[in-house]
């Protein structure tokens, strides 16, 4: 088991704002809705990698079904074509 880090936890909160707050937001059309959870999405990239640079550790894991979500997600492209 890996110790979670403070940027791990920040990066999860955000996650879990995101899940929570975007449906709400994407209800309305004004811009600043869209903006908020791009702002959040940029943070948790930047706290990301300045966690995995701090470490001098820059490594990305895949999840263990991420072909088939590929697959999944190349055909849908390809049916919206």
């Amino acid at each position: 088991m890996t110790t979670s880090t403070v940027h791990d936890r920040i990066v999860e909160a955000c996650v879990l704002f995101l899940i929570v707050f975007t449906p709400f937001a994407f209800g309305t059309v004004e811009p600043w809705s869209e903006a908020v959870a791009e702002i959040v999405i940029l943070g948790m990239v930047v706290t990301w990698l300045i966690g995995n640079l701090r470490n001098w550790e820059l490594r990305f894991e895949l999840p263990a079904g991420w072909l088939p979500a590929a697959l999944f997600l190349a055909l849908l492209a390809f049916q919206a074509v």
